[in-house]
């Protein structure tokens, strides 16, 4: 672990859900298309490197089943150790 990282990579992957959820024209909000599509109008510090990951089926975590939580631990599995963090 980097106690004092130059640089800190975090992946933000995409479930859907409240936290995939954007503003919409006339007021209200909707399912973002995308992670890229969140992360619009939002900064982060300089030394923080994001990367967006878009799960293939996008749902609210009520909705959320076993299967789906295999998918997440496979995505954060294969990218462990490419990144100090994960969203």
């Amino acid at each position: 672990m980097k106690l004092r990282p130059e640089e800190t990579n975090v992946l933000i992957i995409n479930t859907g859900g409240t936290l995939g959820m954007e503003k919409k024209s006339g007021g209200g909000y909707q399912a973002a298309k995308s992670a890229k599509a969140i992360m619009k109008g939002l900064t982060t510090p300089k030394n923080v490197k994001v990367a967006l990951y878009d799960m293939p089926s996008k749902q609210d975590s009520t909705d959320v089943t076993i299967q789906d939580r295999i998918d997440f631990a496979k995505v954060i599995y294969d990218n462990y150790d490419k990144f100090d963090a994960f969203i």
